[in-house]
């Protein structure tokens, strides 16, 4: 019966062409969608690396002229919010995370395997507050006051893209930028910190201890700080943090409070901004493509009248002529996912969309195949009932 398909197929081959390039169009719209999906799906199951219920951004900003005197100030509203009923921490860090700053360099075991890698700045007491949790090594401390490297912690991704799987990284020196001073120094590996969100993938990521000579930190001061706040804490509360903090920096600061939790949502919100954007144009495609499927299916059964008449005529049942129509249209759907899957895989083979890696490009695949082919066999289903009720004396009185 295959090959009886395939012939028919053949024989109305101009009509169908247009069939197969629909379906194939379909099918790669289909694929990106679905392997995006896919992959935001994989990174948000992952562990993000750190808390951010109950967790407040203060920001302050300031003019280059204000920067004279800004660490003490930093300092001093620090020692205010830790007084603060329901403030339960209260620590500095470089760049917040769901923000959209960042701070990259390159990193690596040696000058071969240099790794772009975001850079943050926080204290030890702040990760322990955020619930960063440590693999191997240990955190800041006094033992590395006065040394002549800078003490950092690398997440597990550095140590696997920079060093390898299975080898350890504490104590070792790693270089940056293509140099080794000054002397950059693993004293421990953390969970990944995934500072652009659970939706983006795991990249390499260096936390310095937060040092008031580091290199990195007057670009940024005065700086991040965050709170962490008793649970059930009510909005009204951020006025008094507010309060608090202007009370204490120059009157040319600007200060902003916003709770991890809106950062994030914020950032969720434009990360799938493009993705349901093209779900509603992938809804719509597929929409047309269904409806010109049944059009095509249901003229192609007419034209067809005295054809399913004669086979009924010489003994076939109304279930074969359906089971004819569901199989041409099933082997058409072949073809077109065929072809579509060769574009398809374009798209991860040439990097033209970053979210469409290799790792969910098969299962995107999979899930696009499934998809396609179930839209063409429900548009199928009418028309081939239509056919199946076609009767010997219709191909008689076909003109």
């Amino acid at each position: 019966m295959l090959s009886q398909a395939l012939k028919l197929i053949w024989n109305r081959r101009r009509s169908n062409w247009l069939i197969i390039v629909e379906i194939a169009a379909a099918f790669a719209a289909a694929f990106v969608l679905l392997t995006m999906t896919v992959s935001y799906f994989s990174h948000f199951r992952r562990p993000l690396g750190f808390t951010y219920e109950n967790v407040w951004a203060i920001e302050l900003r300031a003019t280059e002229n204000a920067w004279d005197g800004a660490v003490q100030t930093v300092e001093d509203v620090l020692a205010a919010l830790r007084g603060l009923p329901g403030v339960e921490a209260a620590h500095r860090i470089m760049i917040t995370p769901f923000s959209s700053s960042s701070w990259s360099a390159e990193y690596g075991a040696d000058a071969a395997s240099l790794v772009v890698t975001p850079v943050n700045q926080a204290t030890a007491e702040g990760l322990a507050a955020l619930g960063v949790r440590l693999l191997e090594g240990r955190w800041f401390g006094p033992e590395d006051e006065g040394r002549p490297y800078m003490p950092v912690l690398v997440n597990r991704t550095f140590v696997e893209r920079a060093f390898g799987p299975g080898v350890s990284p504490i104590g070792k020196n790693i270089y940056h930028d293509g140099g080794s001073s000054p002397e950059v120094r693993v004293v421990g590996v953390i969970e990944d910190f995934r500072q652009f969100g659970e939706l983006a993938e795991s990249v390499p990521y260096a936390i310095h201890t937060y040092a008031v000579d580091s290199p990195f930190l007057r670009v940024w001061l005065p700086g991040s700080v965050f709170i962490k706040v008793a649970p059930g804490t009510p909005a009204a509360f951020e006025e008094r943090v507010f309060d608090t903090v202007k009370a204490i920096v120059p009157e040319e600061w600007d200060v902003q409070i916003m709770p991890w939790e809106e950062r994030r949502r914020s950032l969720n919100a434009r990360t799938l901004a493009p993705l349901k954007a093209g779900a509603t144009l992938g809804a719509f495609l597929l929409l047309m493509v269904a409806l010109g499927l049944i059009g095509v299916l249901w003229q192609d059964v007419v034209r067809r009248t005295e054809e399913i008449g004669l086979r009924r005529a010489v003994g076939a049942e109304a279930r074969s002529i359906r089971r004819q129509i569901l199989l041409e249209t099933s082997t058409l759907a072949v073809l077109g996912i065929a072809a579509g899957s060769v574009l398809a895989v374009q798209f991860p083979l040439l990097g033209i969309i970053p979210q469409l890696r290799w790792a969910a490009a098969l299962p995107g695949l999979v899930l696009a195949s499934a998809l396609i082919l179930a839209l063409v066999l429900a548009s199928a289903l009418y028309p081939s009932r239509l056919a199946a009720l076609r009767e010997p004396a219709d191909a008689l009185r076909y003109e």
